[in-house]
């Protein structure tokens, strides 16, 4: 049988282009006919993201607001404002528990370490997407800088790693969706990146943007493992494409990544219905074949090895109340919460409608791929026969993944693609990036000689549609209790219209002007601008316990009234008991609970938030919410030096009577905090 006929899209004009000429032999050397089509003005994307990831990492420039302890909670005068907006306050698990995460392993009296880490017993460090000294961290490339930079250098190297797997990821994805249809690619990347929900779920520990952009690159390796011919380009991309596997399964947070994998599987299946003339065939098979085996052989080792290790740290992490044992039914996300994402431009954090949460779990994207089918048939052509197949690979993902968030599916028949274990709002990046991909993919059908509808025309679709949208609008608006304004209602409506009339128009570059200068001008604000790390290693109480190397030794509790100051205490390298755990830690917390009715409670990932107690008062365990475990427990418990606790900070005014019978480390506050030594068991009356 043979290969089919290689089917391509009218050579792209930026390759006429006077800027792109010089790279262009280049370009067509890299270009292959059957997989990935490339041209000047792809080469010089790949160079721009690289250059801004040179430059914004030598400069030290980060996205974390870590600033929120010098401009929020003065617990340092340290450090400067951002540069760019400032700190956000619902970043709370990124400035409160992963870039501290991060910090400790840095900063702290072992670094680099797996053992005796905030994060849990054993090795929980494993889990938490922070560098460590581990075989493990070779398929990580965005941690190799913390092994041999200085540590602000490393961390803003580790902060643009993120722009750069995105973009990339998802430009080549996107390139070889489309037939090499550049600018159209590098639309749909920029808009994906710039989407309110990217932006606002940009630092989550998970490492969203790493994992698809490592999606992106895994699916286009693997894809050229199924049709090329070169034995050491074969051999080059099973290898990449392992790195990827490794790293991608190495982010730890199946909520996310399962809808990505369940997505992958249609899309390849989609590009094994398009090619399998090139992918069935002896030509070139042995190669294949060899790459497929290193690729999976070093994959598979790998893992394996990892599993073997953590073990015991996986099954706990399985084992726990919350989120290991959480199973979940489909549906959820009604499609109010779709329509209410065209408002993400009005939404703040001071300003948000209470029925929609929190800026990060109620932004989304411009849901504009269903507009694709009011296309169909108007003044275009049909796509090739393998652009179509990959076109409905991805609306095979995107109704898969669409139907478990919007349908009443039972958990049990969710359970065969592992769906029963994703929460329905962790699948809208996955459906937004097939969002994304669909639109991009349609736009490329070729242009037909029929004639083109008049202005009237036009005029009174984008007038329908705007009647049509208003609706919608104003229908929400009702439920979210009239939160937005008429002015909101009507500009919204009018540029829905107008995106709709660009979509089904194909007008190109008004679409790309309408979609990227508002997403740039309001999501490119989310995350502030900052340099350094200056609030937290030039601040007083990081110069206290560094000066004093016994305090960085032993272990720490902190009493505060909330989870803020366990960050803090963590970043500057101390060892806190009730920081965020990812394993909890049942053999300690258990001693303080000897009946045993608090195990659930304890039992779960998250906050640990200590509250003092006078003495003799017994020790307890609630949970506000989940995620969050509330602790009462008095500073001279003698369980506490009993599991390796010295030391307590205190933030916050408290009786007289919780602090009686400590030593003061220090005659004043440090950073906010007053600072104490446990007694030893035998000196406690």
């Amino acid at each position: 049988m043979n290969p089919d006929p290689v089917q391509s899209l009218p050579p792209d004009r930026s390759r006429r282009h006077w800027l792109f000429n010089p790279v262009g032999r280049l370009a067509e050397a890299l270009s292959r006919p059957h997989f990935l089509r490339f041209d000047g003005f792809a080469l010089c994307f790949y160079a721009a993201c690289i250059a801004l990831f040179v430059t914004m990492s030598a400069m030290h420039f980060h996205g974390s607001s870590i600033n929120i302890y010098r401009a929020g909670y003065h617990f340092t005068t340290a450090g400067d404002d951002a540069l760019f907006t400032q700190y956000r306050t619902t970043r709370v698990d990124e400035w409160n528990y992963h870039t501290p995460a991060i910090l400790n392993q840095l900063y702290g009296d072992q670094r680099l370490s797996t053992d005796h880490t905030p994060e849990g017993p054993g090795e929980a460090v494993l889990l938490a997407n922070v560098p460590v000294r581990h075989f493990t961290e070779l398929f990580r490339p965005q941690f190799w800088a913390f092994h041999f930079l200085p540590v602000e250098t490393a961390f803003a190297v580790y902060w643009q790693a993120k722009t750069l797997l995105l973009l990339t990821g998802t430009f080549t994805l996107l390139l070889l969706l489309t037939n090499g249809a550049s600018y159209l690619s590098a639309l749909g990347a920029l808009w994906f990146y710039f989407s309110s929900l990217t932006q606002w779920a940009f630092s989550w520990p998970s490492l969203l943007p790493e994992m698809i952009g490592l999606f992106g690159w895994i699916m286009c390796l693997n894809f050229y493992l199924l049709v090329g011919r070169r034995p050491l380009v074969l051999m080059l991309a099973a290898i990449a494409s392992a790195v990827a596997m490794i790293d991608f399964a190495l982010c730890a947070y199946p909520p996310h990544q399962i809808p990505l994998i369940v997505s992958g599987l249609c899309l390849t299946c989609a590009w094994v219905w398009a090619h399998a003339g090139r992918i069935f065939t002896w030509d070139g098979a042995r190669a294949r074949g060899r790459a497929l085996a290193v690729g999976a052989v070093l994959t598979g080792t790998v893992l394996c090895a990892f599993y073997l290790e953590a073990r015991p740290v996986l099954l706990a992490a399985s084992n726990t109340v919350y989120p290991g044992q959480r199973v979940v039914n489909g549906g959820g996300i009604v499609p109010t919460l779709y329509v209410s994402q065209f408002f993400d431009f009005w939404n703040t954090e001071t300003n948000l409608a209470p029925l929609l949460g929190s800026m990060s779990e109620c932004s989304g994207f411009l849901w504009l791929a269903p507009l694709t089918l009011f296309a169909l048939g108007r003044r275009r052509g049909p796509l090739p026969r393998r652009s179509l197949r990959l076109l409905l690979g991805c609306w095979l993902a995107f109704a898969v993944i669409g139907a478990w968030m919007s349908l009443p599916v039972p958990a049990a028949w969710g359970h065969w693609l592992f769906l029963d274990r994703v929460t329905t709002d962790r699948c809208v990046p996955t459906l937004g990036l097939f969002n994304v991909a669909i639109v991009m993919a349609s736009l490329c059908r070729p242009r037909t000689d029929a004639p083109a509808p008049s202005w009237l025309d036009r005029t009174a679709r984008f007038l329908g549609w705007a009647l049509l949208a208003y609706f919608a609008f104003f229908t929400l608006n009702d439920v979210l209790a009239g939160h937005f304004a008429f002015r909101v209602l009507v500009v919204t409506a009018l540029y829905t219209a107008l995106l709709v009339l660009c979509v089904t128009e194909h007008w190109r570059f008004l679409l790309a002007v309408s979609l990227l200068v508002p997403l740039v001008y309001v999501n490119g604000q989310v995350n502030p601008l900052a340099r350094d790390l200056h609030v937290i290693n030039k601040s007083a109480l990081f110069s206290f316990v560094h000066q004093h190397p016994e305090t960085l030794r032993a272990k720490w509790i902190v009493f505060a009234h909330w989870v803020d100051p366990d960050g803090f205490i963590t970043a500057v390298g101390l060892q806190s008991v009730n920081s965020i755990k990812v394993i909890p830690q049942l053999s300690e917390l258990s001693l303080f609970d000897p009946s045993e009715s608090g195990q659930n409670i304890l039992n779960q990932s998250g906050y640990v938030v200590a509250a003092p107690l006078a003495q003799g008062e017994p020790s307890k365990f609630t949970s506000p919410s989940k995620g969050v475990v509330m602790w009462e427990v008095s500073a001279l418990d003698a369980r506490l030096r009993q599991i390796g606790v010295r030391y307590a900070a205190f933030n916050g005014n408290y009786p007289p009577e919780t602090t009686a019978g400590l030593k003061l480390l220090n005659d004043e506050p440090v950073s906010g905090m007053w600072l104490y030594e446990l007694p030893d068991p035998g000196m406690v009356p």
